[in-house]
């Protein structure tokens, strides 16, 4: 509990404030019909009559791992039993989320928590089905850990599924306060705080003035402000702070996951629900700026233009010429499924039980449907028909190739997804295309993280100070670590200035290393100011492990390692099974000096994932440090025995035997040189190992070619040159120590010890 004060001082439970009871005071009608909405409906008290209205008897058991689930009811209360062959639990069910496509059901435990309970219920297939996981939205997994903190409603599901503003968590008790009378979506999840309205309304009631109604109002919001207002939910994000504030910028709350998740296909199409404001933010008719959600929907969540002859009404008034030709568009009769807009343009498919149209609004791709396995509208409606039959379709009606920019875009992400650099100059080139979308360019940056190949940082610093997004902009920030400094540090202070405070914590991120005392004096008030704002957001939600973890990551890049511990045992004690923060809290003993205690826990994380080859590397380093070659050995070898491609397994071993046994030590040095061909410190010992071994040119011409890629590695340069040196081409030698002083991501330090070395040469 030793930094747990960090939480005391930030979070807040949920404050009693005007809610729904007293908007219908004034808004009765509208109260009323909101209850009966998908919106107004989504958590509601479970009751025996709701249950027998809404759920179907269960054909026998659900069984996930060794445990057996059946939904029971009487006239009374309905719960999940439990069962193993010798002995049963129930579990009573207190309330319903969700009802549009999947009823989940919560049970209140421990410490007053709601937790999501191991079945749900598909209404349209009218089916129970494992939702043991608790990931989002149906989702199954045979983890079956349903009793873990992801699967808490009280952390995770609170935010867009319960009327309050905040997280009813006190952290000074480590309990929770139960629901309101009200629980679900209601007036102030989408227009904020109506206290001050309350009072204003009553003081106008007096006889008072009622010019300024001080809540957010859907009325005179810019489309912006409603399009971030609903993506508050509707997103595939990542919380920021501990509430979205109605009207407030999203990225000033979130950042938004990309297509280098993998619950989206490469061209962006989504793989499970919830995912529409990244599909959204592809759309053309979202980028200009003028279309809002409740263009085409209601409040309560209803779709605007269900009635016959009045379907192409959404695409008015931006698309009047084809909504009144349509069929010359479509190429489909009037009055036909084919000659509704969103048929085509917002195809319906099924996904993790969820029906979800394509909020991309793109056209029919056909070709991303063989080359990515893209769903596409033609073939989701003519069914008999194949891709070519669709494809050939689709060209003869439009000249203009309109698929190509997408599958383009598509087949880049595909390959950064599986580490294809050869494709890089491609990839860069669209990263800086001003034509290019945003959300591929954001998936491009972070997908680059793990490319090692230097030309990547001109880009990403160029993206960072310029790119009008600034969801690229953070992504460019947050991707900047293992860049040298110099441009980088600029760029990167710079941004602690930026509009949006996604991306100044993205940049103090980047820069957390440091301390204040370290900066010049212009530059410490916007450090202190910008890391602070990162520590209240990492604060703001003490009961999810998750913000732990994350504190615990910002300590130890900080070098202060007790408060890097403590962390990370707070995240272990909220989810015990977290491998990465088990992994993390292994280097903060590490770096602390406490190896036993580090083998200790790094031991607790292979339990859990025994065949996890990171962890077995991580053991292995752990173990020479320990002066133990033979279990260090056996550990590498068992990272490549799971993870043939383990790079690091194999360069660890070539070091580690080198002198023993050197032709081995040579044929894993060229393993791991060939498996991360971009990672200099690889090529560079290879090409040590080779000019010792009498392969001269085969490492001039190794180390020439990282020369040519510019890296950022002093050794890379300063081996070249000796060997020319040693070889008496002194010319040769004097090109190498110039190109290394051209090359400005080597510090300046290093580059003047290359330039005293030219000199000698001279």
């Amino acid at each position: 509990m030793l930094f747990f004060f960090l939480f005391i001082l930030t979070a807040t439970g949920a404050a009693e404030a005007a809610g729904f009871s007293s908007c219908t005071e004034c808004h009765s009608s509208y109260c009323e019909a909101w209850q009966n909405t998908t919106h107004g409906s989504t958590l509601q008290p479970y009751t025996p009559e709701g249950a027998a209205a809404l759920l179907t008897p269960q054909n026998g058991p659900i069984t996930i791992g060794t445990l057996h689930y059946s939904f029971k009811s009487n006239d009374q209360n309905g719960w999940i039993e439990e069962k193993t062959d010798s002995s049963t639990s129930n579990y009573q069910i207190t309330w319903l989320v969700g009802g549009k496509n999947i009823i989940a059901f919560l049970s209140t435990m421990g410490r007053g928590r709601l937790q999501l309970l191991p079945l749900a219920y598909n209404i349209r297939k009218k089916v129970w089905i494992n939702n043991s996981a608790m990931l989002p939205h149906g989702k199954t997994s045979d983890s079956g850990d349903w009793k873990s903190s992801s699967g808490t409603f009280s952390t995770d599901c609170f935010s867009c599924h319960a009327d309050t503003a905040v997280s009813f968590f006190t952290p000074q008790s480590d309990s929770y306060a139960a629901l309101s009378k009200s629980p679900g979506i209601s007036c102030s999840s989408c227009h904020g705080s109506a206290d001050a309205h309350e009072q204003t309304a009553r003081k106008a009631q007096a006889g008072g003035i009622f010019d300024d109604h001080q809540i957010f109002s859907f009325k005179t919001a810019s489309p912006e402000q409603i399009n971030d207002t609903c993506a508050s939910c509707h997103s595939a994000n990542i919380p920021l702070t501990a509430a979205y504030i109605p009207g407030k910028p999203f990225f000033d709350h979130f950042d938004l996951k990309g297509l280098e998740n993998m619950a989206f296909l490469p061209d962006g199409r989504s793989l499970g629900d919830s995912h529409i404001f990244t599909q959204w933010r592809m759309s053309a008719c979202a980028k200009s700026g003028k279309l809002q959600c409740l263009h085409c929907h209601t409040g309560g969540g209803a779709y605007r233009f269900n009635d016959p002859g009045q379907e192409n009404n959404a695409c008015l008034p931006c698309h009047k010429n084809r909504v009144g030709n349509a069929a010359a568009h479509t190429h489909h009769k009037s009055k036909s499924p084919g000659n509704i807009c969103i048929s085509c343009h917002m195809p319906m498919v099924e996904l993790s039980g969820f029906e979800q149209t394509d909020h991309s609004l793109r056209p029919p791709l056909p070709s991303a449907t063989r080359d990515f396995k893209s769903p596409n509208a033609c073939t989701l409606c003519h069914d008999t028909k194949d891709i070519t039959w669709a494809d050939i379709k689709v060209s003869a009606w439009h000249a203009d190739a309109y698929q190509t920019p997408y599958l383009k875009a598509g087949v880049l992400i595909k390959a950064a997804r599986i580490a294809d650099w050869t494709r890089l100059p491609a990839m860069l080139e669209y990263i800086e295309n001003p034509k290019r979308d945003e959300i591929t360019v954001v998936s491009l940056i972070r997908l680059l993280r793990v490319c090692n190949d230097a030309r990547k940082w001109p880009v990403f610093i160029n993206s960072l100070k310029n790119d009008p997004s600034p969801l690229v902009r953070s992504a460019a920030a947050g991707s900047l670590k293992g860049s040298p400094m110099g441009d980088t540090a600029s760029a990167l202070f710079a941004a602690l200035n930026d509009k949006y405070a996604l991306v100044r914590i993205r940049a103090v991120s980047m820069l957390a290393m440091l301390s204040s005392q370290e900066l010049l004096p212009e530059y410490r008030p916007r450090f202190e100011k910008a890391l602070n704002e990162f520590t209240t957001m990492l604060s703001d939600r003490p009961d999810d492990p998750g913000s732990y973890y994350n504190l615990g990551n910002l300590f130890l890049e900080r070098r202060d390692f007790q408060k890097a511990l403590a962390m990370y045992e707070q995240c272990l004690r909220l989810e015990p099974n977290n491998l990465q923060a088990l992994l993390n809290c292994t280097m903060a003993l590490y770096y602390s000096g406490q190896l036993p205690a580090a083998e200790q826990k790094l031991r607790s994380a292979l339990k859990l994932q025994p065949n996890n080859p990171q962890a077995h590397v991580t053991l292995g380093m752990l173990l020479l440090e320990q002066k133990r070659p033979v279990e260090a050995e056996a550990a590498f070898r068992t990272a490549i025995k799971h993870d043939p491609s383990n790079a690091a397994a194999y360069f660890n071993l070539a070091v580690m035997k080198a002198a023993e046994k050197p032709k081995n030590s040579l044929e894993w040095c060229r393993k791991a040189s060939e498996l991360e061909p971009d990672n200099p410190k690889y090529a560079y010992t290879y090409a040590f190992y080779l000019n010792r071994a009498g392969k001269t040119p085969d490492a001039i011409a190794l180390l020439k070619k990282m020369v040519d890629k510019q890296v950022p590695h002093p050794e890379t340069y300063a081996l070249l040159a000796q060997i020319h040196i040693k070889q008496n081409k002194k010319n040769e030698a004097r090109a190498v120590y110039k190109k290394a002083l051209a090359n400005k991501a080597i510090p300046q330090e290093t580059r003047m010890g290359f330039m005293e070395e030219l000199q000698k040469l001279e």
